[in-house]
Protein backbone atom coordinates (compact mmCIF):
# COMPACT_ATOMS: atom_id res chain seq x y z
CA UNK A 1 0.00 0.00 0.00
CA UNK A 2 3.03 2.41 1.02
CA UNK A 3 4.19 1.76 -2.18
CA UNK A 4 1.76 2.08 -4.41
CA UNK A 5 1.01 5.21 -2.69
CA UNK A 6 4.54 6.92 -3.07
CA UNK A 7 4.35 5.71 -6.67
CA UNK A 8 0.79 7.67 -6.96
CA UNK A 9 2.86 10.76 -5.58
CA UNK A 10 6.05 10.26 -7.72
CA UNK A 11 3.84 10.44 -11.00
CA UNK A 12 1.61 13.39 -9.64
CA UNK A 13 3.87 15.34 -8.73
CA UNK A 14 5.99 14.68 -12.22
CA UNK A 15 2.52 15.61 -14.10
CA UNK A 16 2.70 19.03 -12.11
CA UNK A 17 5.77 19.74 -13.56
CA UNK A 18 4.89 19.14 -17.12
CA UNK A 19 2.34 21.38 -16.84
CA UNK A 20 4.14 24.20 -15.54
CA UNK A 21 6.77 23.76 -17.93
CA UNK A 22 4.44 23.92 -20.78
CA UNK A 23 2.44 27.00 -18.51
CA UNK A 24 6.28 29.19 -18.88
CA UNK A 25 6.64 28.05 -22.53
CA UNK A 26 3.76 29.59 -23.34
CA UNK A 27 3.88 32.93 -21.55
CA UNK A 28 7.26 33.42 -23.40
CA UNK A 29 5.41 32.96 -27.01
CA UNK A 30 5.31 36.71 -27.93
CA UNK A 31 1.48 38.15 -29.12
CA UNK A 32 1.44 38.09 -32.59
CA UNK A 33 0.70 41.40 -34.08
CA UNK A 34 -3.03 42.00 -35.54
CA UNK A 35 -4.05 43.38 -38.80
CA UNK A 36 -1.44 41.64 -40.98
CA UNK A 37 -2.14 39.37 -44.01
CA UNK A 38 -0.32 36.33 -42.07
CA UNK A 39 -2.85 35.34 -40.05
CA UNK A 40 -2.20 37.67 -37.48
CA UNK A 41 -5.59 38.22 -34.40
CA UNK A 42 -7.65 40.98 -34.61
CA UNK A 43 -7.89 42.16 -31.05
CA UNK A 44 -10.90 41.47 -29.24
CA UNK A 45 -13.76 43.84 -28.63
CA UNK A 46 -13.68 43.94 -24.76
CA UNK A 47 -17.13 45.32 -24.62
CA UNK A 48 -20.58 46.49 -26.54
CA UNK A 49 -21.48 50.01 -27.68
CA UNK A 50 -24.45 50.40 -25.74
CA UNK A 51 -25.61 53.88 -27.98
CA UNK A 52 -23.84 55.74 -25.23
CA UNK A 53 -22.98 58.96 -27.72
CA UNK A 54 -26.41 61.02 -27.91
CA UNK A 55 -24.42 63.26 -30.23
CA UNK A 56 -23.73 59.65 -32.86
CA UNK A 57 -26.49 59.38 -34.47
CA UNK A 58 -27.40 56.00 -35.75
CA UNK A 59 -27.60 56.85 -39.06
CA UNK A 60 -24.46 58.54 -39.34
CA UNK A 61 -21.79 57.59 -42.03
CA UNK A 62 -19.41 57.39 -39.10
CA UNK A 63 -21.73 55.91 -36.62
CA UNK A 64 -20.13 52.31 -36.67
CA UNK A 65 -16.07 53.32 -36.67
CA UNK A 66 -17.33 55.13 -33.02
CA UNK A 67 -18.90 52.32 -32.17
CA UNK A 68 -16.09 50.41 -32.70
CA UNK A 69 -13.35 52.31 -31.46
CA UNK A 70 -15.54 52.13 -27.96
CA UNK A 71 -15.66 48.50 -28.35
CA UNK A 72 -12.04 48.57 -28.59
CA UNK A 73 -11.52 50.55 -25.82
CA UNK A 74 -10.19 53.65 -28.18
CA UNK A 75 -12.28 56.24 -27.00
CA UNK A 76 -14.57 56.85 -24.08
CA UNK A 77 -15.71 60.00 -25.86
CA UNK A 78 -15.10 63.56 -24.65
CA UNK A 79 -17.16 62.53 -21.54
CA UNK A 80 -19.73 59.70 -20.92
CA UNK A 81 -22.85 60.63 -23.12
CA UNK A 82 -20.85 62.26 -26.11
CA UNK A 83 -18.31 61.80 -29.03
CA UNK A 84 -18.14 65.60 -30.66
CA UNK A 85 -17.96 63.70 -34.16
CA UNK A 86 -17.77 67.48 -35.08
CA UNK A 87 -15.17 68.55 -33.08
CA UNK A 88 -11.68 68.99 -34.44
CA UNK A 89 -9.00 66.83 -33.59
CA UNK A 90 -6.40 68.14 -31.10
CA UNK A 91 -2.12 66.65 -31.17
CA UNK A 92 -3.09 65.51 -27.92
CA UNK A 93 -6.06 63.89 -28.89
CA UNK A 94 -4.48 62.20 -31.95
CA UNK A 95 -1.37 60.70 -29.62
CA UNK A 96 -3.79 59.66 -27.17
CA UNK A 97 -5.35 57.45 -30.10
CA UNK A 98 -2.02 56.26 -31.36
CA UNK A 99 -0.65 55.17 -27.92
CA UNK A 100 -3.35 53.19 -27.03
CA UNK A 101 -3.38 51.96 -30.43
CA UNK A 102 -0.04 51.14 -30.01
CA UNK A 103 -0.62 48.97 -26.24
CA UNK A 104 -3.62 47.40 -28.01
CA UNK A 105 -1.11 45.57 -30.29
CA UNK A 106 1.00 45.05 -27.64
CA UNK A 107 -1.64 44.16 -24.93
CA UNK A 108 -0.17 46.82 -23.16
CA UNK A 109 -1.63 49.10 -20.40
CA UNK A 110 -1.37 52.48 -21.05
CA UNK A 111 -0.26 54.80 -17.65
CA UNK A 112 -2.48 56.78 -16.01
CA UNK A 113 -1.53 60.35 -15.28
CA UNK A 114 -0.09 61.41 -12.19
CA UNK A 115 -1.87 64.17 -9.79
CA UNK A 116 -1.93 67.91 -11.48
CA UNK A 117 -0.53 66.72 -14.80
CA UNK A 118 -2.02 66.96 -17.89
CA UNK A 119 -4.23 64.02 -18.50
CA UNK A 120 -2.51 63.40 -22.32
CA UNK A 121 1.37 63.68 -20.98
CA UNK A 122 1.54 59.62 -19.75
CA UNK A 123 0.18 59.13 -23.50
CA UNK A 124 3.04 61.49 -25.08
CA UNK A 125 5.79 60.03 -22.21
CA UNK A 126 4.37 56.29 -23.50
CA UNK A 127 5.16 56.78 -27.20
CA UNK A 128 8.14 58.73 -26.68
CA UNK A 129 9.65 55.71 -24.82
CA UNK A 130 8.56 53.15 -27.20
CA UNK A 131 10.46 55.61 -29.94
CA UNK A 132 7.60 56.45 -31.95
CA UNK A 133 7.36 59.97 -31.00
CA UNK A 134 9.53 62.65 -31.20
CA UNK A 135 9.66 66.33 -30.00
CA UNK A 136 8.58 68.30 -32.17
CA UNK A 137 4.98 68.50 -31.46
CA UNK A 138 6.34 69.81 -27.43
CA UNK A 139 3.91 73.11 -26.95
CA UNK A 140 1.56 72.67 -29.45
CA UNK A 141 -0.71 69.83 -27.78
CA UNK A 142 -3.65 71.72 -27.42
CA UNK A 143 -3.71 73.15 -31.09
CA UNK A 144 -5.61 71.13 -33.77
CA UNK A 145 -4.16 68.46 -35.67
CA UNK A 146 -3.32 69.07 -39.23
CA UNK A 147 -3.81 66.27 -41.67
CA UNK A 148 -0.07 65.65 -42.19
CA UNK A 149 0.62 65.58 -38.44
CA UNK A 150 -2.17 63.37 -38.17
CA UNK A 151 0.24 61.40 -40.62
CA UNK A 152 3.32 61.27 -38.72
CA UNK A 153 1.67 60.18 -35.03
CA UNK A 154 -0.70 57.34 -36.58
CA UNK A 155 2.16 56.06 -39.26
CA UNK A 156 4.56 54.39 -36.68
CA UNK A 157 1.84 53.89 -33.80
CA UNK A 158 1.40 49.95 -35.22
CA UNK A 159 4.25 47.98 -36.19
CA UNK A 160 4.42 47.49 -40.40
CA UNK A 161 3.53 43.82 -39.86
CA UNK A 162 -0.09 44.86 -39.08
CA UNK A 163 -0.45 46.17 -43.12
CA UNK A 164 -0.31 44.64 -46.20
CA UNK A 165 1.06 47.52 -48.65
CA UNK A 166 -1.78 46.50 -51.27
CA UNK A 167 -1.65 49.60 -52.79
CA UNK A 168 1.97 50.13 -53.00
CA UNK A 169 2.51 49.83 -57.33
CA UNK A 170 -0.62 52.30 -57.85
CA UNK A 171 0.87 55.14 -55.07
CA UNK A 172 4.56 54.49 -56.75
CA UNK A 173 3.65 55.01 -60.06
CA UNK A 174 0.72 58.01 -59.78
CA UNK A 175 2.83 59.86 -57.28
CA UNK A 176 6.23 59.80 -59.28
CA UNK A 177 4.38 60.65 -62.16
CA UNK A 178 2.87 63.49 -60.26
CA UNK A 179 -1.03 62.67 -61.47
CA UNK A 180 -1.52 61.87 -57.98
CA UNK A 181 -1.31 63.02 -54.90
CA UNK A 182 0.06 66.07 -56.21
CA UNK A 183 -0.02 68.28 -52.91
CA UNK A 184 2.39 66.32 -51.12
CA UNK A 185 6.30 66.78 -52.14
CA UNK A 186 9.37 66.75 -50.68
CA UNK A 187 8.75 69.45 -48.22
CA UNK A 188 5.57 68.68 -46.82
CA UNK A 189 6.43 67.17 -43.58
CA UNK A 190 5.51 63.70 -43.08
CA UNK A 191 5.84 62.95 -46.33
CA UNK A 192 6.61 59.08 -45.89
CA UNK A 193 4.55 58.26 -43.14
CA UNK A 194 1.46 60.41 -46.00
CA UNK A 195 2.53 57.78 -48.63
CA UNK A 196 2.34 54.95 -46.55
CA UNK A 197 -1.26 55.29 -45.35
CA UNK A 198 -1.95 55.52 -48.72
CA UNK A 199 -0.30 52.03 -49.64
CA UNK A 200 -1.91 50.82 -46.53
CA UNK A 201 -4.83 51.81 -47.25
CA UNK A 202 -5.61 54.01 -44.41
CA UNK A 203 -6.71 56.97 -46.40
CA UNK A 204 -7.26 57.77 -50.13
CA UNK A 205 -7.38 61.21 -51.02
CA UNK A 206 -10.08 63.65 -50.86
CA UNK A 207 -10.71 64.01 -54.68
CA UNK A 208 -10.34 62.39 -57.38
CA UNK A 209 -6.50 63.41 -57.60
CA UNK A 210 -6.02 61.11 -54.73
CA UNK A 211 -5.26 64.77 -52.52
CA UNK A 212 -4.53 64.48 -49.26
CA UNK A 213 -4.50 68.34 -48.28
CA UNK A 214 -2.06 68.10 -45.71
CA UNK A 215 -2.52 71.50 -44.01
CA UNK A 216 -6.08 71.21 -43.24
CA UNK A 217 -7.75 69.79 -40.23
CA UNK A 218 -10.17 66.75 -39.75
CA UNK A 219 -12.87 66.42 -37.63
CA UNK A 220 -13.03 63.41 -34.79
CA UNK A 221 -15.32 61.37 -37.19
CA UNK A 222 -12.64 60.91 -39.73
CA UNK A 223 -9.97 60.22 -37.55
CA UNK A 224 -12.97 57.16 -36.17
CA UNK A 225 -12.58 55.96 -39.57
CA UNK A 226 -8.86 56.10 -40.01
CA UNK A 227 -8.24 54.58 -36.29
CA UNK A 228 -10.75 51.58 -37.40
CA UNK A 229 -8.82 51.10 -40.44
CA UNK A 230 -6.02 50.46 -39.02
CA UNK A 231 -7.01 48.31 -37.10
CA UNK A 232 -9.71 46.23 -39.17
CA UNK A 233 -7.77 44.93 -43.02
CA UNK A 234 -11.47 44.37 -43.71
CA UNK A 235 -12.06 48.11 -43.86
CA UNK A 236 -9.22 49.29 -45.67
CA UNK A 237 -9.01 50.44 -48.89
CA UNK A 238 -8.26 49.43 -52.73
CA UNK A 239 -7.26 52.25 -54.72
CA UNK A 240 -7.07 51.85 -58.58
CA UNK A 241 -6.00 54.92 -60.15
CA UNK A 242 -7.41 54.73 -63.36
CA UNK A 243 -10.64 54.98 -61.75
CA UNK A 244 -10.40 55.70 -58.27
CA UNK A 245 -12.56 52.86 -57.37
CA UNK A 246 -12.47 51.50 -54.09
CA UNK A 247 -13.39 48.17 -52.55
CA UNK A 248 -14.54 47.83 -49.19
CA UNK A 249 -16.82 45.94 -47.12
CA UNK A 250 -18.36 48.01 -44.13
CA UNK A 251 -20.42 50.90 -44.95
CA UNK A 252 -18.56 53.45 -42.47
CA UNK A 253 -15.26 52.69 -44.64
CA UNK A 254 -16.45 55.49 -47.77
CA UNK A 255 -16.13 58.04 -45.51
CA UNK A 256 -19.09 60.48 -46.14
CA UNK A 257 -21.71 59.29 -48.20
CA UNK A 258 -21.76 62.98 -49.87
CA UNK A 259 -18.11 62.53 -50.94
CA UNK A 260 -18.90 61.05 -54.26
CA UNK A 261 -16.20 57.63 -54.37
CA UNK A 262 -14.43 56.80 -51.05
CA UNK A 263 -12.77 60.34 -49.49
CA UNK A 264 -10.20 59.09 -46.65
CA UNK A 265 -9.96 62.37 -45.27
CA UNK A 266 -12.64 65.38 -45.81
CA UNK A 267 -11.22 68.67 -46.86
CA UNK A 268 -11.83 71.31 -43.72
CA UNK A 269 -9.79 74.14 -44.84
CA UNK A 270 -10.96 76.58 -42.07
CA UNK A 271 -9.46 75.67 -38.16
CA UNK A 272 -12.08 75.65 -35.10
CA UNK A 273 -11.11 75.78 -31.85
CA UNK A 274 -9.90 72.78 -30.80
CA UNK A 275 -12.03 70.16 -28.68
CA UNK A 276 -10.61 70.34 -24.72
CA UNK A 277 -11.50 67.03 -24.17
CA UNK A 278 -9.58 63.91 -25.32
CA UNK A 279 -11.06 60.85 -24.71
Amino acid sequence: MKKRLLLFLCIFTLLLSTAAQAANVTADVPRPPFGGEGGHALPLRTRSYDGRFADVDASAWYHDAVAALYEYGLTEGVSSSAYAPEGNVTIAELVTFAARLHALERGAATPAAAAGEAWYRPYVRYLKAEKCLGDELDGHYSEAATRAQTAGVLAPALSTECYDERNAEAVTVGYASHRRITDVDDYTPYQSDILRLYKWGIVGGVDEDGSFHPNDTLKRSELAALVVRMVEPSARLTLSWQNLSYRSRRRYDLGRPDCGACRGLQPRRQPTTPTPSTR
